[in-house]
């Protein structure tokens, strides 16, 4: 997965509002990009884009790239 660089996630609105009560599960999404980030400031994490089934619409957005660009951590 390494090579990953965009990822698009579609997903339908009543199973985002039914789970997540009220955007909880797209908040948790981010957030697990955000901490894995976090965790490995050098990981250049794809670019995600999420999308409403119903709409078409861009319901979430996670910005792609390492935090520290050249980070090794080690």
């Amino acid at each position: 997965m390494k090579g990953l660089r965009d990822l698009e996630i579609i997903t339908e609105e009543g199973e985002i509002y039914s789970w997540s009560r009220g955007g909880r599960y797209l908040n948790n999404l981010v957030g697990d990009f955000e901490d894995a980030r976090t965790d490995d400031p050098g990981w250049e994490c794809p670019r995600v884009r999420v999308f409403s089934l119903v709409t078409g619409g861009e319901t979430g957005f996670i910005p792609g790239g390492a935090l520290i660009p050249g980070f090794d951590g080690e």
